[in-house]
């Protein structure tokens, strides 16, 4: 295939003429091989058991380097060998990441290559995606930045019908950046993006272009961090509705230096025929997010946050509004200091302008973390939950929630072999739109003994519903790790038992082995 033919090129690229450098190559081996199996009412199984039969896979890593004169040379590759259902679709072979960088410091500009599969960032509002692409960084002087790039959206892996002439290409992005620092407090950028949808969206592409400016300031005893942006798109957008628009965003960050207080803001408007293809924004919307954090005394921190959404893209404008309250204390606080809390109050409301929407919800959790011992090997952990929704529209799906939850683990052993036990029960119950009472207790036991790891875990559930029959489900789970220098292997195996004493019971479980090796050693 095409792509094993490349699997074999990048680690050429380092060998090849590069005698007298530093050259390095590290990676990772895992072939896995599972047995599924299913029986009886399968309908309520989890996907996990979805597919039967044998599900045979091997992942491969490489990661290699080389530095000489100035120079640094690196690729990373990772592919799968799949005959799994689980793995991959259609039990596909693929090269799913491919990269390659060369750096170059010792030249009049210094600059930057990189080749294949790569996070591509610009600013929020022009470009914030994975890309499979070639992207060239220069620094002409110092506290200056010219970026070139050119790709499109990584929507899928490399199969042997990538290469195909009939496949349609996605989203294309061509584009380039100007970053400017002319002091360490100040930055500036020049951002421009040519984005060429694919055939799906039936529209022209688009070029959005964008400004930023970031400082840092000090007013009084504060010190604060400010960064803009503004973006306007000219073309036509994804709706085909409008020639363009533009986005703003507006940020600030700030902290006390004479107190232990930390807030931020953040901003945000985009217009009708604002929506690049390549930044993750929302057209025609609007949000602010905004949030403070203050520590009342040394273990004792309090902090809050309020989120306000609006959309308008569709017919009828819906908005969202969250408010969240939080205090929390570590195990330095109190005269008990072994304990740590955390109190939680949230309020969400939604609501559209027609009225199709319109509920609001209340929440409150405390959770409890106490240590029961000076060297921590016995801790306990305690959780409350409650929620509550109110919907005023004609549905009426109004519901209240309560859930508690306690788990208790205990360690016990010498330095070269340890047990942990953990029971625990989690225990919900819903009254009215689908009411629902769920029991779930749960017992893990984990061993440690030199190279060896063993784990065991039992589970069992009641849901008993409101409007329908109730289930019960018992479950299985075992694991064993084996480590000796650079090889691991291991054995797994699940069990899931639904409704045993029902003549329909449905049962499925999985049986597996796994064999990785690791490797990291210089090249001659």
């Amino acid at each position: 295939m095409r792509w094993r033919s490349l699997l074999c090129l990048l680690p050429m690229l380092l060998i090849g003429g590069a005698a007298a450098g530093e050259q390095q190559l590290a990676g990772e081996i895992t072939t896995r091989a599972d047995y599924y199996q299913r029986s009886g009412n399968t309908l309520r199984l989890p996907p996990r058991y979805a597919h039967e039969g044998w599900h045979v896979y091997q992942d491969v890593g490489l990661r290699g380097s080389y530095r000489a004169d100035g120079a640094v040379t690196t690729f990373r590759l990772a592919g799968v060998l799949s005959e799994s259902d689980y793995r991959t679709d259609d039990r596909t072979s693929r090269l799913e990441w491919v990269h390659l960088r060369h750096e170059q410091s010792g030249v009049a500009v210094p600059y930057r290559l990189d080749l294949g599969d790569q996070p591509a960032y610009f600013t929020p509002l022009t470009l914030d995606r994975t890309l499979r692409a070639v992207r060239v960084e220069a620094q002409p002087r110092p506290g200056q930045s010219v970026v070139w790039l050119s790709g499109r959206e990584r929507d899928d892996q490399l199969t042997a019908a990538s290469f195909s002439p009939q496949r349609e290409l996605p989203h294309q992005v061509h584009g380039g950046s100007w970053l400017l620092q002319p002091s360490a407090d100040r930055r500036y950028s020049v951002n421009v993006v040519y984005q060429q949808p694919d055939e799906a969206w039936a529209n022209d592409g688009s070029v959005v272009g964008s400004v930023t400016a970031a400082w840092d300031t000090q007013l009084l005893s504060q010190q604060l961090a400010t960064d803009v942006e503004l973006a306007h798109q000219d073309g036509r957008s994804i709706a085909d509705e409008s020639r363009g628009g533009q986005g703003v965003r507006l940020g600030l960050r700030g902290r006390d230096r004479r107190q232990q207080l930390r807030y931020d803001m953040a901003f945000r408007r985009h217009a009708a025929g604002f929506l690049p293809v390549a930044a993750a924004v929302e057209r025609d919307s609007s949000a602010l997010d905004a949030g403070a954090e203050y520590a009342l005394q040394p273990g004792l921190r309090i902090s809050g946050r309020y989120n306000s959404l609006l959309q308008q893209a569709s017919e009828r404008a819906l908005r969202t509004d969250d408010y969240s309250l939080r205090l929390e204390t570590d195990d330095t606080f109190g005269s008990f200091d072994r304990a740590s809390h955390a109190w939680n109050l949230r309020r969400r409301d939604r609501g559209d302008t027609p009225g199709l929407v319109d509920s609001r919800a209340h929440e409150a959790q405390w959770t409890v973390r106490v240590a029961l011992d000076g060297e921590r090997r016995s801790s306990t952990r305690l959780a409350a939950h409650w929620l509550g929704v109110d919907d005023d529209t004609p549905l009426d799906q109004d519901f209240r929630q309560r859930r508690f939850e306690l788990s208790h683990a205990h360690s016990l052993g010498r330095e070269d072999l340890t047990f942990t036990v953990t029971p625990g029960v989690d225990y919900r119950r819903r009254v009215g739109f689908l009411g629902v009472s769920v029991l779930n207790p749960t017992l893990t036991l984990a061993a440690v003994a030199h190279a060896h790891r063993m784990g065991l875990a039992l589970g069992y559930r009641d849901i008993s519903p409101d409007a329908a029959l109730g289930f019960e489900e018992y479950g299985l789970t075992l694991d064993y790790r084996y480590r000796v220098r650079q090889h691991t292997v291991g054995l797994e195996y699940d069990h899931l038992l639904l409704d045993p004493e029902d003549d329909t019971a449905g049962r499925g479980w999985r049986a597996g082995a796994f064999w990785r090796y690791d490797f990291d050693f210089p090249m001659l």
